[in-house]
């Protein structure tokens, strides 16, 4: 008995460790209490709030490879929303601190898609070779509402270690 006891307990340590090796590096924050996680096509990660008025402000997490600098990627970004949405307006372009102490940048933009006013929020954090944006999007009526609330989420993003 003792034998099978110990047994199990190293294989669920191995289950464990394995599973800690797969996320190492992966990115993760701690998203808004009540939302729900999403499983959304060419996200790594996505999460979605209450709807109100036919829309729901969601965060998700995209990955990208970059070879440059991260403010190299951002400016690269910008000019791709420029190109892909002529309503594209930039309100703000700030650095970026988590918790944990990983740096990154925040813009802030206003555009129209889909016959909506939306507010974007995209935090771009560098993981070497990969780049991570974290796009939070709402109505842009509720832009000042939920600018803590995304705030709030992003200071929790970190690289699992």
């Amino acid at each position: 008995m003792t034998h099978f006891i110990c047994s199990s307990v190293f294989v669920c340590f191995g289950l464990l460790t394995a599973d800690a090796e797969k996320n190492k590096g992966e990115p993760a924050l701690t998203p808004p209490k009540g939302w729900q996680e999403k499983s959304l096509q060419g996200t790594k990660k996505a999460w979605v709030g209450t709807a109100a008025d036919g829309f729901a402000p969601n965060i998700n997490i995209m990955e990208g490879s970059f070879g440059g600098s991260l403010d190299k990627y951002v400016e690269a970004s910008i000019e791709t929303l420029k190109k892909m949405i002529p309503s594209y307006r930039q309100l703000r372009k700030e650095s970026f601190t988590t918790t944990s102490g990983e740096k990154g940048v925040k813009l802030t933009t206003e555009n129209q898609l889909g016959g909506r006013e939306l507010r974007q929020t995209f935090y771009f954090f560098d993981g070497g070779s990969k780049k991570y944006v974290v796009t939070c999007t709402g109505l842009a009526r509720d832009g000042k509402r939920l600018a803590p609330t995304f705030d709030e989420a992003l200071k929790t993003f970190h690289f699992e270690k």
